[in-house]
């Protein structure tokens, strides 16, 4: 009796557990994205490393990638599942940053924050994609674009 007592409080717990997770929520730390690393000729810049770096009020990651023949490069959006997520009242704010090793020193060329858990909410839901130029200082940019050397493509 006591065996089908506890079998049965783990099997609630599962089914408890499975439909909490269901009812989860997927948080986007930083949404997916691409663009291209030119030179200050317009020229492609290969090879380079890009570092994506990403901080909330209580997390920080980083991911890199290497540009191509071509410079482009992409990175996956970053997510974590939450059970509460969806009950955050608060409004996140999530800066990114964006460096190429181009240079053997790292330089930042793009700066973006974010403001909620959904995908590509830098851009209010457009994807995002740039040519970025790797020999310039950032300037201020429209909105969520903080600061940069890039233009966004459509």
């Amino acid at each position: 009796m006591l065996r089908r007592s506890v079998l049965g409080a783990i099997a609630g717990l599962l089914l408890i557990g499975g439909a909490g997770m269901a009812m989860g929520k997927t948080l986007i730390y930083a949404s997916a994205m691409s663009g291209q690393l030119v030179d200050g000729s317009g020229r492609p810049a290969a090879g380079v490393t890009i570092t994506r770096t990403w901080q909330t009020s209580s997390k920080t990651g980083s991911d890199s990638t290497t540009t191509d023949d071509d410079g482009r490069f992409a990175f996956g959006s970053v997510e974590q599942r939450s059970l509460f997520g969806g009950l955050n009242p608060g409004t996140p704010l999530i800066d990114q940053q964006f460096t190429h090793d181009m240079t053997g020193t790292p330089k930042m060329f793009l700066r973006m924050s974010k403001r909620s858990f959904g995908p590509n909410s830098e851009l209010d839901g457009r994807p995002i994609n740039l040519v970025c130029r790797a020999d310039t200082d950032p300037e201020p940019g429209p909105g969520p674009i903080l600061s940069s050397t890039c233009r966004i493509l459509d």
